[in-house]
């Protein structure tokens, strides 16, 4: 048996240590060989047969990892053995060494070959495996069994079933016959207690002992509550089990002891924390764990704040992450469906280099930026994926987040577009390193983190500009004399106020608050007038920044029909709907219409450039945005 010390601190580059006898017995002795070292993982070689089965020696060496991982309080990392002397013997074959010598290094190489293959394959992300999880549940074992299959079918890469959620509950022989027709080890079962979010009420000791005739003879997975498991009435587990500690009110208090106390109890036994969100930081508690423990853990952040958790625990290399079967029947909150997980944020090509981006707003649910960002890096061949991020709690929650995200390089986080409510925020945030233009309008919607430090940019203004150039088919510097009214006020208007003035742009602004309009008006160098005069022809071009017409207001127009006559352009910065009543109106009067699609791709098209330094196809990504509005109209 081969004990390794992947970071090298024991020997250069590694120290074996050869046990005979009874390992357990010798654990304290092994363990103040190495005392004065800090060894951060322990990798042990695991004698298999040479056909994948066990050993009485890898039973041996099973129990052997479990009571040094207690003892040394950290998880253990078994590794397949089978080669590792056969390919020292390999080495040392060429070498000019007698009998003796040779033995003697036959085992230091088996164990460096050992940890060897372990660290190529987790740096080649062929370990850990993190399994995407469908959750299945159903009030019969004849539904769970078709639910499994279209899951199955679906693309799932394993399966849990909610036995709790079966009524009756069936015997144990007929929970095992539906696990027999899985494949092997691709399944996990649990009874899940009526405190940790199930709905079974029985003792642990019952929950224990069905799940146990269950499952015997199957290869797959037991999920157990930690709590019940360090109840006395219930015995050791050895392997194959996960043991699970739910909190749907906070996040527990030291969420990275509470994983490495959980692992400890066995060395094959996976960790699983889930706890409730409360801000978009605890997705950074729970990388900080899977980074930590790796394949030994699952850590989900639940709630819509959690979702990064999810869609990011293979970066992280997590053991697994959970997702519904389809919408309606999640089984715990902020679940995405399989087909979300799967298409939407391409859980396929998710990998440990993944660079990742998101929008930060509230709300960020049915933001059109993750499905246009996510088609745009599959078409393009990009390793990134691109995530809707909660940020529910104001200007601290965002200032801790963005903290995190410079500080950790480790996080690989590539730029956020920033919405509603936190501009202005993201602005101060940035200091010095914004855009001048930006800084003007104080606001950024747009952030780049590049060598630890925050870029504040803002493309609203340049999205307007290219929007409208795009219609009227000219340059930026055509635009100079234009006269435009401007109806609103607000964050947007301020955004296109800027970019036209700075264009040489003649703006009239406006707004039912009159103040508010010649406020803007006065900072920019445009001028203002009273909202009712809005209907008065006086710009060849009208740009609607208000939010009427925005769905579910459809019918609402911020300009009546009659006052379209001989207005030539007509642009609409609401883009749900496409088409206004507005444009409609417009378009029948003969206008020259541009919708707020046409905006909101230009202004992704400017983000794309900052992150990646090369132009966006602003055509195919209005085919995307157009084909995911429809898809929301469409509901």
């Amino acid at each position: 048996m081969a004990i390794s010390d992947p970071e090298g601190s024991i020997a250069s580059p590694l120290t074996t240590i050869q046990v005979v006898g009874d390992a357990a017995a010798q654990i304290e002795a092994i363990v103040r060989a190495v005392q004065e070292y800090d060894v951060d993982e322990w990798v042990v070689g695991l004698p298999l047969n040479m056909d994948g089965s066990d050993s009485r020696q890898t039973r041996l060496t099973r129990e052997f990892a479990e009571v040094l991982s207690k003892h040394v309080g950290r998880p253990v990392h078994l590794w397949d053995e089978r080669l590792s002397s056969y390919q020292a013997d390999e080495y040392l074959a060429a070498a000019e060494l007698t009998s003796k010598k040779r033995k003697a290094r036959r085992d230091r190489l088996a164990a460096q070959v050992i940890l060897q293959t372990f660290l190529d394959a987790r740096a080649a992300n062929l370990t850990p495996v993190t399994r995407l999880v469908t959750v299945v549940s159903a009030p019969t074992l004849a539904q769970m069994h078709t639910r499994i299959e279209q899951a199955a079918t679906d693309g799932t890469e394993w399966v849990e079933l909610r036995l709790d959620h079966l009524d009756p509950r069936p015997k144990p022989s007929e929970v095992a016959e539906v696990l027999g027709a899985l494949e092997p080890g691709s399944w996990i079962v649990t009874l899940r207690s009526a405190e940790e979010g199930g709905t079974c009420r029985e003792s642990p000791e019952a929950r224990r002992r069905f799940l146990l005739e269950a499952t015997v003879d199957r290869e797959g997975c037991i999920d157990f509550e930690y709590r019940a498991y360090a109840d006395e009435s219930c015995e050791n587990v050895r392997r194959s089990w996960i043991l699970s500690y739910h909190d749907f009110e906070a996040r527990p208090a030291d969420v990275p002891a509470l994983t490495r106390e959980i692992a400890s109890a066995g060395p094959e036994v996976i960790a699983k924390v889930a706890w409730q969100g409360q801000s978009l930081s605890d997705n950074i508690v729970a990388f900080q764990v899977m980074r930590e423990l790796g394949e030994r853990v699952i850590a989900v952040v639940m709630g819509e704040a959690g979702l990064a958790s999810r869609v990011l625990a293979k970066k992280f290399g997590a053991a697994a992450t959970y997702c519904a079967l389809s919408s309606g029947s999640e089984t715990a909150p902020g679940q995405l469906t399989l087909n979300e997980m799967l298409h939407k944020y391409r859980w396929g090509a998710i990998s440990s280099g993944t660079k990742w981006f998101g929008v930060l707003g509230d709300p960020v649910r049915h933001s059109m930026s993750p499905p246009l960002f996510n088609r745009m890096f599959e078409r393009n061949g990009i390793d990134a994926v691109y995530l809707p991020m909660l940020v529910a709690g104001g200007e601290s929650e965002l200032a801790a987040f963005l903290e995190h995200c410079q500080r950790c390089d480790w996080l690989d986080a590539g730029g956020f577009s920033v919405t509603l409510p936190h501009k202005q925020a993201a602005r101060r945030f940035v200091g010095g390193q914004i855009e001048p233009l930006a800084d003007r309008i104080g606001a950024v919607n747009t952030l780049v983190i590049r060598d630890g430090r925050l870029r504040g940019y803002n493309t609203d203004y340049a999205g307007a500009l290219d929007a409208l150039c795009h219609g009227l088919n000219c340059a930026r510097n055509d635009l100079h004399g234009l006269t435009v009214d401007v109806l609103g006020a607000g964050g947007v208007a301020r955004a296109v106020v800027a970019g036209l003035t700075d264009c040489g742009c003649q703006v009239t602004l406006f707004n039912r608050t009159r103040a508010s309009a010649a406020a803007l008006a006065e900072e920019f160098g445009g001028r203002s007038a009273a909202w009712e005069e809005r209907s008065r022809r006086s710009g060849r071009v009208v740009i609607n920044c208000t939010s009427l017409g925005m769905s579910p207001g459809t019918e609402d127009s911020p300009l009546p029909a009659d006052a379209l006559d001989d207005r030539p352009i007509v642009l609409d910065t609401v883009y749900n709907p496409p088409e206004t009543r507005l444009l409609r109106e417009a378009k029948q009067a003969g206008c020259v219409v541009i919708d707020g699609v046409e905006m909101f791709v230009r202004q992704a098209a400017a983000q794309y450039h900052l992150w990646f330094g090369e132009a966006a196809d602003v055509e195919v990504m209005r085919a995307i945005v157009s084909q995911a509005t429809d898809s929301l109209v469409g509901h």
